[in-house]
């Protein structure tokens, strides 16, 4: 189904005629038109459907295709030169979860780096460019690597089109580009991190990976993955695979049975990780985390059982390294370990962007307790700043509710007020010569300011905040220029407290200029 928003907009810059057959001969020759380059490629993977377009498809059809989203998934692997089981080259790390997932992805591939092993990791979102979401050796691949793949790909799912439409949708078209990159390249081990789900998500058509992982479950997606945390955890335990160990941080009750139900059904065993102070390290004491925040403790266990695991099956395929009992061990870190903790970075998240004085804190926090764990984060950073001013900016996208999200940043405003609160669309105005990396024609134009209405109603009810502390921006740019001239009026240091979303948290780097990392 194509983005009709997307292409009257592209037909409208052409000149060209917008009625239905005139759009649909121009739409086919899209893809032939564009440039070459990274630009054009960004281009062309934003005429395929974005999430949001396939969560409402997906909606709409109650799930019922999601399993044969991922047998189509296999068609088109094999349509790049790949069999499923060629995947398994990738001596993969699969990580599952609501909350901690990428950090989680994070610290394994900077321990394993940190091991002598060349990495490849795959996440998402993107924060600044698409390429951010394919890394070697923890750096986003270049755009003109970008720009090879992109392209070789896109002629061979071109090629062999059962219909006009036959093509990958946004995220499975960029799982698929890194699947065939990281073969290619010849990378030693591969860090995915699933999209959404886990069950029928694109990344799960790695037949055997070496290890799984989930991060803390929490209700996210409810219209799709169910609206009960057992139901979400089936759907994120259907990366179990045959003989494949399973590490998890401690669960919800019902979640932790329903993962385990995952593991009987999968032949497997799941394995609960230890508490991070249970470790240690000979003469000191455990390293600071890279990724700030004490939310990442649980993450950081999990990656370094993962991580532990992968080198030691690799060191000796048919060790029986694990005990029988369901709780792992805690152990003594080893100095790749301690460093790749420690030297560990993941922008987005608890992310401190400074600029004169203004500070901004960032961290793309979506569910309730993430949302909790960012605001104690963010007070913990300021509690020694009593005098300067501080504002919140929020979105949020999907089905998720502003007033859950919201509540631990309105709770915090009693002790700590917020000055002001903005809300957003997660959205930049367009610079010269840029690429569209950051562009969502999901939603139009005309609508793009229903959800930060309805979030500063949210915020009001709970916060109390008087309407002329409250405003409601076009972009993160025009949010910018208002904390700027707040300050410029005041003449005092502001805190910028930045959550509810990973796209919220990009647009505001691309918008203070921060370089892609």
């Amino acid at each position: 189904e194509r983005d009709r928003e997307t292409e009257r907009i592209w037909l409208r810059e052409k000149g060209a005629s917008t009625t239905r057959t005139g759009s649909s001969r121009m739409l086919r020759q899209l893809p032939r038109l564009m440039e070459r380059t990274y630009k054009g490629a960004i281009e062309a993977l934003n005429t395929l459907q974005h999430n949001a377009t396939v969560l409402q498809a997906q909606l709409d059809s109650g799930g019922v295709d999601l399993p044969k989203q991922l047998k189509q998934t296999v068609v088109y692997l094999n349509r790049l030169g790949l069999q499923a089981s060629d995947l398994n080259q990738l001596q993969a790390v699969h990580v599952a979860g609501s909350k901690g997932k990428g950090s989680t992805c994070a610290m394994v591939e900077s321990i394993l780096r940190q091991s002598g092993l060349k990495t490849g990791l795959f996440t998402s979102p993107h924060l600044i460019e698409a390429r951010e979401r394919i890394r070697i050796n923890g750096v986003p691949i270049s755009r003109d690597m970008f720009s090879a793949y992109f392209w070789q790909c896109w002629d061979l799912l071109q090629k062999d089109r059962a219909h006009q439409d036959d093509m990958p949708a946004y995220f499975r078209y960029t799982a698929l580009l890194a699947f065939k990159l990281f073969i290619d390249e010849k990378v030693d081990v591969a860090v995915v991190e699933v999209g959404m789900g886990g069950r029928y998500d694109a990344t799960n058509i790695m037949p055997t990976p070496v290890v799984c992982g989930v991060s803390l479950l929490s209700l996210e997606h409810t219209s799709i993955l169910g609206k009960t945390l057992p139901l979400i955890a089936y759907q994120k335990g259907g990366i179990f695979k045959k003989n494949v160990p399973a590490f998890s941080v401690a669960q919800d009750a019902g979640a932790w049975s329903s993962l385990e139900q995952c593991a009987a059904e999968a032949e497997n065993k799941l394995y609960l990780v230890p508490p991070y102070s249970q470790y240690s390290v000979p003469g000191r004491d455990l390293p600071k985390l890279g990724i700030d925040g004490k939310h990442q403790v649980s993450n950081a266990s999990l990656a370094l059982q993962l991580a532990r695991f992968w080198l030691r099956r690799r060191a000796d395929h048919d060790a029986p390294v694990l005990a029988d009992h369901s709780t792992l061990a805690a152990f003594t870190l080893v100095d790749a370990e301690e460093t790749g903790l420690a030297r560990c970075r993941w922008p987005g998240r608890s992310q401190i962007v400074s600029r004169e004085n203004i500070t901004y804190y960032l961290d793309g926090a979506h569910t309730v307790e993430s949302c909790s764990a960012s605001a104690d984060w963010f007070s913990s950073c300021i509690s020694e700043e009593k005098d300067q001013l501080r504002a919140v900016v929020f979105n949020c996208g999907g089905d998720r509710r502003p007033a859950d999200l919201l509540q631990p940043a309105a709770q915090l405003h009693r002790t700590l007020p917020f000055g002001h609160a903005f809300f957003c669309p997660s959205v930049t105005q367009p610079r010269d010569n840029e690429t569209a990396d950051q562009s969502n024609l999901t939603v139009p134009a005309d609508k793009a300011l229903a959800g930060p209405r309805a979030n500063a109603a949210a915020w009001q009810n709970l916060s109390l905040a008087p309407d002329e502390d409250v405003s409601i921006e076009s972009s993160i740019d025009d949010v910018v220029d208002r904390i700027q001239a707040w300050q410029a009026e005041k003449g005092q240091k502001i805190a910028v407290f930045v959550m509810g979303s990973l796209h919220l948290v990009g647009g505001f780097l691309k918008a203070l200029n921060c370089p892609v990392e």
